[in-house]
This record gives structure tokens, sequence and C-alpha cells, in this order.
């Protein structure tokens, strides 16, 4: 289900919630071809199963794919490969972060391929989402207005958790850029003037490979 539906006609009263489901289907030529697929309108009850090419709604994404798969960071940051909501404790709704993974075929190159093979798969390309709401920290917005001299945080800080030793985690974030994350290399670049609790909520998995001593 998501909320980020447009709506096709303006004039129409109408939810932009919908239902979105992503699939694989082999076409006449054995090739598996990736599609998408949105709802109309919001269903009524939950839906049985997945829709096919033929739903309207259903979009071809990409063709001749080798690899699809989708898994989700728990509140325990582990890589699960399922989740279902429908009967999670609502603080736990929703995946901390959710990672997609694709990779097409390619045209193999010379010695590449085996036997009378063409095609050959391609690299995988991963992209994570941080999936996490969180709250306004109003506190936070105020200490930023007045200034870093507003006082220091009354909180167990991402400095005081670097503080504890074992910093591999920190300086191989920020030799990654953060993943591309750029609010998460804002938080580390200005561990002072943020909470452990901003990375833990935020960032499970990076709290994860920090010295357990700063878990709250």
């Amino acid at each position: 289900m998501t909320q980020n539906a447009p709506q096709s006609n303006s004039a129409e009263h109408a939810s932009n919630w919908v239902e979105v489901a992503y699939f694989l289907e082999e076409n006449a030529d054995a090739e598996n071809v990736l599609w998408r697929w949105r709802s109309a309108r919001p269903p009524s009850k939950n839906t049985d199963g997945f829709p096919d090419s033929n739903e309207p709604g259903s979009v071809r994404i990409a063709v001749g794919v080798s690899e699809f798969g989708v898994r989700f960071l728990d509140s325990e940051g582990s890589w699960v490969d399922d989740w279902d909501s429908t009967y999670l404790p609502t603080q736990d709704a929703l995946p901390a972060a959710a990672e997609i993974s694709i990779a097409l075929f390619r045209r193999a190159r010379r010695a590449e391929a085996l036997d009378d093979e063409t095609e050959i798969p391609g690299p995988v390309h991963v992209q994570r989402v941080s999936m996490v709401m969180r709250p306004i920290d109003v506190a936070k917005l105020v200490r930023l207005a007045l200034g870093a001299d507003a006082g220091e945080l009354d909180c167990f800080t991402i400095d005081q958790c670097l503080d504890q030793g074992d910093n591999d985690w920190f300086g191989d974030e920020l030799d990654s850029n953060c993943g591309g994350d750029d609010e998460l290399c804002d938080l580390l670049e200005n561990a002072g003037l943020h909470c452990w609790s901003e990375i833990e909520t935020g960032y499970p998995e990076v709290a994860a490979r920090a010295p357990a001593s700063c878990d709250s």
C-alpha cells in the first residue's frame, strides 16, 4: 500500500491510497519480464496473490531480468525475505529499511559464455531505502535555530558513542560516503549535535556495528 499515487483526474474526489505490486512473468521468448501493477483505487479487502500482466494498471518495467528480489530490515537489525504487517504492533508495522536488487542479462564477451550461450547475467544493482518515519525533534530545531552555543544536548550523543572506542563503523561509513545517504553523513559529520538515538531509530543496521555500550 502507498499514499504516493498521483490523481488521474483533478476534478474527481478520490483517495491517493493505492495498492502496488511488482512481479516477474516469462514472455514468449522465455525472458523474465519485470512488471509493476497499481490498483485503480484502494482495495476493499486484502488481495489474494499477485495480478498478472493482463490486469489493468500493469506496466512493463524491464525485459531480460536475471535476478530480482526484495528483503527487509527488522527492528533487531536482521534482513528477512518476507514482511507481513497484518499482526505486528503499530510501531513495528513498517520495516526499518528495504533493499531492492535487480540484474539484467547482457551479451557475453569472448570467452565468457559456456557452450553456445550468447547472454550471461550482468552485475546486480542494489538500492536500500530507509522506511522509518522520524518524529519531529522540536528541541533539536530550537538548538539549531539558536546556534551551537545553545547548550549541550540532553541525551547520549553520537560523539559520546565514539568515545567508547571501536570506531571502525564510523570511518567505514564516511569512507563510503554513507552509501549515498546525505542525511546519515550529516549526522556523523556533526556527531556532537545529534543524539545516538537518531542512529538507532533511523539506521539500525549502522547502530548494530557500534560498541554495545552505545545502546540506549
